[in-house]
């Protein structure tokens, strides 16, 4: 930060101006000159309070001195300027890649999420496809039991039925030789 180490004695508004006037007029070089200087001729019975006060180049004295002499800006104010401006520049570039960064982190946030979604949905399907294919392996197991369970009473009932024709036939035969 460029800051002109200025020397400031208070005058009232009016000297100040006055003098200001006076300089401007006569062509004066502000760049090498010192706000205020220390010199006071022995006519003056004003007495001043001599204070060293760091004033950067844009504070608001030194504005609204140039204001009221119409003093071009100086080169160590545009450095100033300069500078604010390029920390501007640098902190809003800085934002800019916050913003980038916060960006992409939500973008690979949503990623995740949708991979994780996709995940969830996958194991959901298999597990539904699992469960399916056991209920239809237990459905299949079942109905084989029940067709061989019935065959097996089919074949009761045939070999029942055999059993009653072959009695039969021996009543028949035992009646016969009777």
């Amino acid at each position: 930060k460029p800051v002109n180490n200025l020397k400031y004695n208070k005058k009232t508004d009016q000297e100040a101006g006055y003098s200001a006037r006076i300089k401007a007029t006569e062509g004066y070089n502000y760049d090498e000159h010192i706000i205020n200087t220390t010199q006071i001729t022995q006519d003056t019975n004003i007495e001043l309070e001599e204070t060293n006060i760091d004033i950067p180049s844009t504070s608001k004295f030194v504005n609204r001195k140039r204001k009221r002499i119409n003093e071009p800006i100086r080169l160590s104010t545009l450095n100033f300027l300069e500078e604010k401006h390029m920390r501007e520049e640098k902190i809003n570039i800085k934002q800019l890649e916050i913003e980038e960064k916060k960006l992409e982190l939500d973008r690979q946030k949503l990623l995740l999420e949708t991979e994780r979604f996709e995940l969830e949905k996958k194991e959901r399907l298999q597990k539904l496809d699992l469960e399916k294919r056991e209920r239809e392996q237990r459905l299949d197991i079942e109905k084989k039991e029940r067709e061989e369970k019935l065959k097996l009473e089919a074949q009761k009932v045939e070999i029942a039925g055999q059993q009653q024709k072959l009695l039969q036939l021996m009543l028949e035969q035992l009646i016969k030789k009777s």
